[in-house]
């Protein structure tokens, strides 16, 4: 139960017991509660550099470099599938200060015989652990595919801030 609900139900039945001394107490206890107050940093840049490998039929490994509002770098693995043109992916990012997990979603545009695009993307982080518990970040996605050495370099930029 919460201090305050709490506070008033005994004012209420302390109120036909002792008369106004328990409202003035009621009162006193309620200016007193601290008030809980959010301190959310200002929404900055960000950027996530990936390069991988495709290593499995749904499945990337790689290496990431993060700057801007978030300096990090480290390994991330990735699973992806396909819907239509569309690939949807869902990454996790392990780097020295905790994990980012990252949703994103783009199309995928042929460029060659052996390599794609991907166009029109957009990304958000979904969760994070360590010193990213807090972040919430959003932005588009531009990068390349070479499918006959499996390499992929992807690059989410956006806005990210911490709550």
């Amino acid at each position: 139960m919460h201090p305050l609900t709490r506070c008033r139900r005994i004012a209420r039945r302390g109120l036909a017991a002792l008369g106004g001394t328990a409202v003035a107490l009621g009162v006193a206890v309620t200016a007193t509660l601290p008030t809980a107050t959010a301190q959310a940093t200002p929404p900055a840049d960000v950027t996530f550099s990936l390069q991988g490998v495709i290593n499995g039929p749904q499945t990337i490994a790689g290496t990431f470099t993060v700057s801007g509002a978030v300096s990090d770098s480290g390994t991330y693995t990735e699973r992806f599938r396909f819907a239509g043109q569309t690939a949807h992916v869902t990454k996790v990012l392990v780097g020295s200060a905790g994990t980012i997990r990252i949703d994103a979603r783009a199309v995928v545009v042929p460029t060659g015989p052996t390599t794609i695009g991907f166009a029109a993307g957009n990304w958000v982080v979904t969760g994070g652990t360590g010193a990213y518990a807090g972040l919430h970040a959003e932005g588009s996605s531009t990068g390349s595919a070479d499918l006959a050495s499996g390499a992929i370099e992807i690059t989410h930029s956006g806005s990210a801030h911490f709550e």
